[in-house]
């Protein structure tokens, strides 16, 4: 834009997606099969079910768009908002290999928000306050019986936070970061994954010095 105190920025993209690695639905253990070697060595045991990397010959189709505006309201005061669309089309490919069709999981959310603010004092105190916002996940896993899943990632929230000093001409600064603060506030704790770690609210003291 012509605007000094605004500045607007859009992108789009597609990708186009072929033979793509993916495991195979789990095999399970039979006593017909013991000797294509599912015994493990190392833990002395055996597997209840293998699975395999095949490449799906179907072709997926993703697109997506991001728009970003960012507001210089006062001297070192700037604020921001982002958002961002992915989409994935899947095939519907079905052959021996993959009896039940490609993975059809949602792992990338289709809409992402993000927002903040920044202010940079004369006197050297800095102060970042971000949020961002996703929707929901899917992930299709599978399962020792040769079957599959469908588990979901809640969409979710967080608030990040930095208060920051600096001094020595810039040099040296010294800060204080809330990383999803709002579990402080509330009970905000979150997953990215179905068996990920439950991401809970830290605090964290940090010290850089720029030569």
């Amino acid at each position: 834009t012509r605007y000094d105190w605004l500045k607007l920025e859009a992108n789009a993209y597609y990708n186009r997606l072929t033979n793509r690695t993916t495991a195979t639905p789990a095999i399970a253990t039979r006593l017909s099969n013991l000797s294509d070697g599912p015994y493990d060595t190392v833990t002395n045991s055996f597997g209840l079910s293998r699975a395999f990397s095949a490449s799906y010959p179907g072709t997926y189709q993703i697109f997506g768009t991001e728009l970003q505006g960012r507001f210089y309201l006062l001297s070192g005061l700037d604020l921001y908002l982002n958002y961002a669309f992915n989409k994935t089309l899947i095939p519907t490919l079905v052959n021996a290999e993959f009896p039940n069709g490609p993975d059809d999981s949602k792992r990338t959310a289709e809409h992402k928000f993000n927002t903040g603010v920044q202010y940079r004092s004369p006197i050297g105190l800095d102060l970042n306050l971000d949020f961002h916002a996703v929707t929901d996940t899917e992930w299709v896993l599978s399962l020792a019986d040769q079957s599959s899943t469908t588990l979901t990632t809640p969409s979710y929230f967080m608030g990040n936070a930095r208060l920051g000093y600096r001094l020595a001409d810039d040099r040296l600064e010294l800060a204080i970061v809330a990383s999803n603060f709002t579990d402080f506030l509330i009970d905000n704790k979150h997953r990215q994954h179905p068996y990920g770690q439950l991401i809970a609210g830290r605090a964290s003291a940090t010290a850089a010095l720029h030569f």
